[in-house]
């Protein structure tokens, strides 16, 4: 390993079931999950290992901040009823459910522009909870800050948000570890729910996939 180096805290998950269970048959899936802790470095970080993993080569000379453009652009379209208000001055981020509409601040706002796509890509997810899209309901009727369905919806958000930018190629230290910052905060409200960090990744990812039209 070399010196200076920092492990990442990762969670591997898997559904296991405990009997087979046929299209036909009518009944919940029997199992349980397997959950396993690990303190994870970089393979930049370690001294002769060489990665299993074949280079991807890229797909277009795109950089990734037209990508980005090109994945909300798409999205957009898609989504005919979602409203994006980017033009103006702002001193805050969010996503109307009531109006279907998500805000975030001119780009001139921010001095890095991964900060400002990391912010419009939490937003974005936020936007899947619609029902004609993820459709993630709350467990309450009335949601406030900081109570549990406004805590996790919150981690959904900013994970899905870290995916997209890692899938586009955003790369910035400095957004990166706001957004690790981000989720612990949260996960502190949920009093360290490890099972809640399992739940809001797999949401994350299917918005993710939802933001970016692609299929299981």
């Amino acid at each position: 390993m070399k010196p200076g180096a920092k492990s990442r805290f990762c969670v591997y998950c898997q559904f296991v079931e405990k009997n087979e269970v046929t299209e036909e048959e009518d009944k919940k899936r029997d199992g349980y999950l397997i959950l396993k802790w690990y303190r994870v470095f970089h393979i930049d970080d370690t001294v002769g290992i060489e990665s299993k993993c074949q280079a991807v080569e890229p797909g277009s000379n795109l950089s990734p901040i037209q990508r980005a453009e090109d994945v909300i652009s798409a999205y957009l379209q898609r989504e005919s009823t979602l409203k994006f208000f980017n033009e103006e001055e702002s001193a805050s981020a969010y996503y109307s459910p009531a109006r279907d509409e998500v805000v975030v601040p001119r780009l001139a706002q921010y001095q890095l522009a991964e900060e400002y796509y990391s912010t419009a890509f939490h937003e974005f997810t936020h936007s899947t909870m619609h029902e004609s899209r993820c459709n993630r309901k709350p467990e309450s009727p009335i949601t406030r800050f900081g109570d549990k369905d406004y805590s996790r919806e919150e981690l959904v958000a900013e994970i899905g948000s870290a995916m997209l930018c890692n899938r586009i190629g955003i790369e910035n230290e400095r957004a990166f570890n706001n957004s690790a910052a981000y989720i612990q905060s949260w996960m502190k409200a949920l009093k360290n729910d490890n099972r809640m960090i399992v739940w809001a990744a797999k949401k994350a990812e299917e918005a993710a996939k939802y933001i970016l039209n692609e299929k299981d």
